[in-house]
């Protein structure tokens, strides 16, 4: 009787393990990622088979991966060079045809960047050569549903760029337009000549230069999520395991509350024995997200996926890492857009091609030899307030701002006359107030004096 007991319990025990393991084995299926026909990214390289995992500390242990490997990836790079291309391409959705018709603006279509960079971050020195290309626009044509695809509106624009912790240096031109009267020179020095830009290079406070020359100051540190809303998707990657783990306090429950609910953490090895994790977060209505690494990238994420409540796809994002010089450094990202019915509305391609970690660079590379001003050139220097001429690889000192030395005399007289005038006006200005200042003061005396008696 206890035998048959036994063997009846062991059955049910088992038919538990065999329901429950089914139920894990269809919950952690990855499901189909949802990829419109009519989108172009292509997800082959993600494993189809995933198992959940559902211990505690092993998936908290898993969200840190990505994390750790974000924030100490380029702490293990001092020194880096490449050539970045940057590709964007844009196609415009229903809605941005109706608007382009309407108000016959024009639409970037297909833009390019090619930057070469390079960085000493032990020295906390910067070079960059940004060079941008706007091969076509697309503009409305003859009718609302007529676009039609032209020409460069504008030619190739160069900007060339040396910084350091104090200062940094400039010079913008585009190619085969002349433009005359360099900012900040002639109207800082008097009397001083009109500049080319092709002849002047700047040296502007960070802050300011950062704010002038945005798209110049690209760094490595964005493509880690570090800096830059273009990559903020690996940043929120940061924050959201942050307040999952307790290290980073949320004052809206609510969003704690939406980041546990819906939380499905897997892993899977494929067939070349790497080891794949994945962050699968469903929310109530229907929307999604996945976060994808992989041991061999470092654990650095490899693949963002978004899905509206509506089950459309809202983004991707595929990154590539490549291991060299003892870190890992960025190969390519690609960022796909979506518009409403899937169609594809905007594709970023970011490629990284003679790639050099951790090797000593040139110095001159970080010096204003770097911005090929041609000798006899001008150097603007904003943060000194003072011009120089570029001789022999060499700055050498021309004046201060506000200096007088290059007008004429008639020039001269004029500047003098002027100040004179003004200095007869400011005068003026102070006696009429010294003079109020007084008669009030003698009015407090005589109220005193009166209402002391």
């Amino acid at each position: 009787m206890i035998c048959v007991y036994q063997r009846r319990l062991a059955a049910f025990f088992l038919f538990c393990t065999a329901a429950v393991s089914a139920a894990f084995s269809h919950m952690t299926r990855a499901e189909e990622f949802f990829v419109p026909d009519c989108a172009d990214v292509s997800l082959d390289g993600i494993p189809r088979e995933w198992t959940e995992v559902t211990d505690e500390t092993r998936r908290m242990e898993i969200l840190r991966q990505p994390v750790e490997a974000l924030k100490s990836a380029p702490k293990a790079i001092s020194t880096f060079s490449a050539k970045i291309t940057i590709e964007e391409r844009m196609v415009p959705d229903a809605e941005w045809m109706k608007e382009i018709a309407e108000r016959h603006d024009d639409g970037l279509y297909h833009h390019d960047a090619v930057i070469e960079f390079a960085a000493d971050y032990g020295q906390n020195k910067i070079y960059r050569k940004v060079e941008r290309f706007a091969l076509s626009h697309t503009v409305a044509g003859n009718s609302a549903d007529s676009l039609v695809t032209v020409g460069s509106a504008y030619g190739k624009e160069t900007r060339l760029s040396v910084e350091t912790p104090r200062e940094f240096s400039h010079r913008n031109y585009t190619e085969g337009q002349e433009v005359v009267g360099g900012p900040g020179v002639s109207d800082k020095i008097h009397g001083f000549p009109s500049v080319s830009l092709e002849n002047l290079a700047t040296v502007d406070p960070p802050k300011e230069a950062e704010w002038e020359d945005s798209t110049g100051r690209i760094n490595l540190d964005k493509f880690y999520g570090s800096v830059g809303q273009q990559f903020s998707e690996w940043s929120d990657l940061v924050l959201h395991v942050g307040i999952i783990d307790g290290s980073v306090t949320v004052r809206d429950e609510e969003v704690l509350r939406g980041l546990q609910e819906g939380l499905h953490v897997l892993e899977t090895t494929d067939g070349e024995g790497d080891k794949w994790f994945r962050w699968h977060h469903a929310f109530k209505n229907g929307a999604a997200f996945d976060y994808i690494w992989r041991e061999s990238s470092g654990f650095l994420p490899v693949y963002y996926l978004n899905v509206s409540e509506d089950k459309e796809l809202h983004n991707v994002k595929k990154a590539q890492w490549n291991r060299a010089g003892g870190a890992y450094a960025p190969a390519e990202i690609i960022a796909y857009y979506y518009g409403k019915t899937g169609e594809t509305t905007m594709v970023r391609r970011i490629r990284f091609t003679d790639t050099v970690v951790n090797q000593p660079i040139d110095p001159d590379k970080f010096s204003l030899k770097a911005l090929e001003l041609p000798e006899g050139g001008i150097i603007d220097d904003r943060v000194q307030k003072k011009a120089f001429e570029y001789k022999n690889g060499k700055p050498v000192f021309l004046a201060k701002y506000g200096s007088t030395k290059y007008m004429n005399q008639e020039e001269l007289e004029t500047l003098r006359g002027g100040r004179a005038r003004i200095a007869v006006v400011v005068l003026g200005l102070a006696l009429f107030g010294a003079g109020i200042f007084l008669r009030l003061r003698r009015r407090k005396r005589r109220e005193a004096s009166l209402s002391d008696r």
